[in-house]
């Protein structure tokens, strides 16, 4: 693990695959402690699964790294507020966000 991120927080949105999935990957490579956001819709955007979310997360964990998943999806008004939120209570203040989603 690298240390460029090392004592930072970050939120990805869209972590549970394709490239959201490979940034969520590099920042805790680098020591980020992330929040890995995914609804975990099909490609169609139907449906809502924690699955691909906790795998990423089950990975960073894995390789030594700290996460944790949110499944909120971007249709509630609210949903882009959450995740800050649950980061708040899990991890402390972030310090980043990547909107992939």
């Amino acid at each position: 693990m690298g240390n460029l991120c090392a004592g930072r927080v970050a939120i990805v949105t869209g972590a549970g695959r394709g490239l959201g999935r490979e940034y969520a990957l590099m920042l805790a490579e680098q020591g980020a402690k992330v929040v890995v956001n995914d609804l975990g819709a099909t490609a169609a955007g139907e449906g809502a699964d924690l699955t691909p979310a906790q795998s990423v997360v089950e990975a960073i964990r894995n390789a030594g790294g700290e996460a944790i998943a949110d499944r909120r999806g971007g249709r509630d008004f609210w949903a882009p507020r959450r995740p800050d939120q649950q980061c708040r209570y899990s991890a402390g203040p972030h310090d980043g966000q990547h909107d992939g989603a």
